[in-house]
């Protein structure tokens, strides 16, 4: 009886227990997921995560400060272990690599066109380095390069790096259009024939050049940490839109695209926006409908660069063709070559070349004179130009070298007489004015 007592109480004990019903179940489970996440919530709040600005301990002075806090959220461009970001100090080209790979791997994952760009096998100088892979990618991408198999990447950044790299990276400037206006530009040291003209002058319309970049450009000068950071930081807070052209306005002004999720788009175009159509440099109303565009708008909302593919027109073709002939031969010349009279081709192919005649330094007569084959005036020209050059070597006037030059004895002593006499005047005048 014992034995049956004993075991009956743990019988009893289970059957006093009742299992809990479902909805019950339900919400304890929903109370302590809420009690779970009050203290999460609060904990989050009070510190620091991954997801918290870095904490760099130099660039509170920077003008770049928002840009690198930018570029560091995002690992492009982290700074040191020992906290410090070193906005001032010079930027290396091998850290600049690693910048562009990071904020543009799209870009430095496609093989340049053309035979431009150095395989980066052939480059000798970057087998140890710590960014070789990013270094790699932006040779073999044609964003950088390595002359003579070398990239140097412990030189020093310069301006003309980094607008040539950015433009490329930006597909706005990839040194294969044909740019046949010359625009205006602020930087005084830069001209159209500037290798670094175009590069600086296209990033600068998109309003992504640093505020530090300003009267002259510097091609050669070296690239600060923070200059850099904000040049990549604002050619990433461009947008872009890709899509098929609508219409455009006849006056520049508005372009209206349709994207590829079928919605149209109307963009406001800024006056000093560059446009390209199949590779060549050209204005709004050479854009067609259909045309497949890629624009790029600054954070102003106006398009500050338009690249376009079409049928081929003519211009396209007179346009490429003005650029290969450096510009001595304007697309306004060439149209006018191919449409007017003999008379009407003659007068405008003299003009471009009168034009490039002033280019390269003659002065109007002596061009005039090669345009028209006055070959008299040529010699008497070249002779004159001559003499000057002589004289001004001598010290002597340019009338007694030309004398000498002629074998003219009588002019040779007149010449040399009216040499002596100017030297003595200009020696005894200050003395006998006192």
């Amino acid at each position: 009886m014992t034995g049956l007592t004993t075991s009956r109480k743990p019988r009893r004990l289970l059957q006093g227990l009742r299992p809990v019903s479902s909805s019950r179940t339900l919400r304890l489970v929903a109370l302590v997921t809420v009690v779970i996440g009050l203290l999460v919530s609060s904990w989050s709040a009070a510190t620091p995560v991954a997801i918290a600005q870095p904490r760099l301990k130099d660039i509170k002075n920077s003008f770049a400060q928002q840009e690198i806090l930018y570029l560091a959220q995002k690992r492009i461009a982290t700074g040191y272990s020992d906290g410090t970001w070193r906005p001032t100090r010079i930027i290396r080209r091998a850290e600049f690599a690693s910048m562009l790979d990071k904020a543009f791997p799209l870009a430095t994952q496609q093989r340049a066109r053309g035979s431009a760009a150095t395989s980066p096998s052939r480059v000798t100088d970057i087998s140890s380095n710590w960014a070789r892979r990013s270094i790699e990618r932006v040779i073999s991408s044609g964003l950088m390069d390595a002359p003579g198999g070398r990239f140097r990447p412990d030189a020093s950044l310069t301006r003309q790096d980094l607008v040539v790299a950015l433009g490329k990276a930006l597909q706005v400037c990839t040194g294969n259009e044909a740019w046949v206006n010359d625009w205006p530009t602020p930087f005084t040291d830069l001209t159209p024939r500037s290798p670094a003209f175009r590069p600086a002058e296209v990033t600068r319309r998109l309003g992504i050049l640093p505020q530090t970049f300003a009267d002259t450009f510097g091609a050669q000068q070296a690239v600060t940490r923070q200059e850099a950071a904000a040049a990549v930081a604002a050619a990433l807070h461009l947008r872009t839109y890709v899509g098929t052209v609508v219409q455009a306005a006849s006056d520049g002004s508005l372009l209206s695209i349709q994207e590829s999720n079928g919605a149209t788009r109307s963009l406001s175009v800024s006056p000093q926006a560059t446009m390209v159509r199949n590779g060549s440099e050209n204005d709004l109303s050479a854009l067609r409908a259909g045309d497949e565009v890629r624009v790029l708008v600054g954070v102003d909302g106006q398009a500050r660069a338009i690249r376009a593919t079409g049928i081929l027109q003519q211009q396209d073709l007179v346009n490429r063709v003005s650029a290969m002939t450096g510009q001595v031969l304007t697309p306004t010349a060439i149209n006018a070559l191919l449409k007017g009279d003999a008379s009407t081709r003659s007068q405008a192919l003299n003009s471009a070349v009168y034009d490039a005649l002033l280019q390269q330094g003659l002065t109007p007569a002596e061009a005039d004179a090669l345009v028209t084959r006055d070959w008299n005036s040529v010699r008497g020209l070249a002779a004159q130009r001559l003499a000057t050059a002589l004289g001004q070597a001598l010290n002597v006037s340019p009338d007694l070298v030309s004398a000498a030059l002629s074998g003219n004895t009588t002019q040779l002593l007149a010449s040399a007489r009216l040499e002596a006499l100017s030297r003595l005047l200009t020696q005894q005048l200050p003395s006998l004015l006192r």
